[in-house]
């Protein structure tokens, strides 16, 4: 699953060319918008997973169990989405972490602590 992490996380790289895509346990279903997008949509995930995409076969290989996860392109009759559905953990999936970083490079109050025997 850390490739489709991986490609959520680019989305610069494909917002253009990919509508929307279906994450199950074992296969990834990218909505584009043209029939011939299907090649750019391969190139596009052959540079974002490198090794880990097979454009041959249409698969990413899961990094943890070898096993592989097919790829099934469709096209869309409509150009783009109305509504947008917003994952349940939007901030795991679309940032490099879910911590606020500002709140992390933040230097904590010190508090001076006094004994008394």
């Amino acid at each position: 699953m850390e490739g489709c992490r991986k490609i959520l996380l680019d989305k610069e790289k494909w917002g253009n060319v990919i509508i929307d895509m279906e994450v199950y346990t074992d296969e990834i279903i990218i909505h584009i918008k043209k029939t011939e997008a299907i090649k750019t949509a391969s190139n596009i995930l052959n540079e974002i997973l490198g090794k880990s995409y097979d454009d041959e076969r249409k698969r990413i290989l899961l990094d943890l169990s070898s096993e592989y996860m097919n790829v099934t392109f469709e096209t869309e009759e409509c150009e783009e989405k109305l509504s947008v559905a917003t994952p349940l953990f939007k901030n795991v999936l679309y940032q490099k972490t879910a911590y606020y970083t500002e709140l992390i490079e933040k230097e904590l109050p010190v508090v001076i602590m006094q004994r008394w025997y």
